[in-house]
């Protein structure tokens, strides 16, 4: 099993094109709570984040709206055309806190 991970779909077109980062060192991610919901199903575990919006997504349930898009990939929820799509990590907090 390959360190870097394909994103589930493709989001470009002639002249808009959504980017995902794989996850190495030198690439562009971000790291969310394993709480955070996607903005459609409203399940856990995301793996997708859109920007300039902050949306974030399941790859497999934003995929059926950007097949369907006519024109410039926009949010589903927000409707701001995406610029690129960032792979999200969910992680889990730390709860042990040593501030006495």
């Amino acid at each position: 099993n390959s360190s870097i991970q394909q994103h589930p779909y493709d989001i470009s077109n002639d002249t808009n094109t959504a980017t995902v980062a794989a996850h190495t060192p030198d690439s562009s991610s971000v790291e969310v709570p394993a709480t955070t919901k996607c903005a459609i199903c409203n399940c856990i575990n995301v793996d997708t984040q859109l920007r300039p919006c902050g949306c974030m997504f399941h790859g497999r349930c934003l995929k059926p709206s950007l097949h369907n898009a006519v024109g410039p990939p926009r949010c589903p929820i927000d409707h701001i055309t995406m610029q690129s799509a960032v792979l999200a990590i969910p992680t889990v907090e730390n709860v042990n806190s040593n501030s006495n």
